[in-house]
């Protein structure tokens, strides 16, 4: 009987994974030996990552020296089969629209959002969780392809001073695009992503004070 072992090494990330594969049976029906193999197929490997295989034969309590090394690369999926999912630092600047917010506040934020797919694996829908002008907003954004959309309505930029302020039902309309993927824990995830969010906010009065409506529009961006 001979066996055969393989040893595969997986740099990808800049890190190091070595494996190694014993027992691959070169024995044929009714215990003939195999003088040959010619294939191997090896599963659960990382998308977009080197390999790196070497074979001995061991037989009678002896092995073989190894073979050259063989390098082998897995296809990286589409940008759009990457699945978007984790906490972001989001880059959100105002790009049209800044003359309506009262003072010199901010013309933008770095706000943190969580993206939480709503399936086990792979990318679809996902649930997006998040603050603007420090105020929390949800939002449930749909996938087609590398693109993700949804609108919700929050409270992220209330009328009024801070002691006396009443709330706007503000409509948020959020596209998100992902931009590269990459290979982490041998999942496809996405990378970066950039997008927009226009914020539209309606007439709002008191008995003493009233904030017109505007419109806003600012372009959002994140990388891993």
């Amino acid at each position: 009987m001979a066996e055969a072992a393989a040893a595969a090494a997986n740099r990808a990330r800049g890190g190091r994974l070595d494996r190694e594969f014993r027992g691959v049976s070169l024995v044929g029906p009714g215990d003939r030996t195999v003088t040959r193999i010619t294939s191997f197929r090896s599963t659960d490997l990382a998308p977009d990552s080197a390999y790196q295989y070497r074979v001995a034969a061991v037989r009678g309590g002896k092995r073989s020296a190894l073979s050259a090394v063989l390098t082998v690369n897995t296809k990286a999926p589409p940008v759009s089969a990457a699945r978007w999912q984790g906490r972001w630092t989001v880059d959100i600047r105002i790009t049209k629209g800044a003359e309506a917010l009262r003072g010199q506040g901010p013309k933008g934020w770095t706000e943190a959002w969580q993206a939480s797919p709503q399936c086990p694996t792979g990318p679809c829908t996902v649930r997006l969780t998040g603050e603007l002008n420090r105020k929390a907003f949800k939002a449930t954004l749909t996938r087609a392809g590398a693109v993700y959309t949804g609108t919700t309505t929050a409270n992220v930029f209330p009328c009024g001073k801070p002691a006396d302020s009443v709330p706007i039902r503000s409509t948020l309309t959020i596209q998100v695009t992902v931009a590269t993927a990459q290979s982490v824990n041998r999942a496809w995830l996405a990378g970066t992503w950039t997008g927009r969010m226009t914020i539209s906010s309606p007439y709002t009065s008191t008995s003493t004070f009233y904030c017109n409506a505007f419109r806003l529009t600012t372009a959002i961006s994140a990388s891993f």
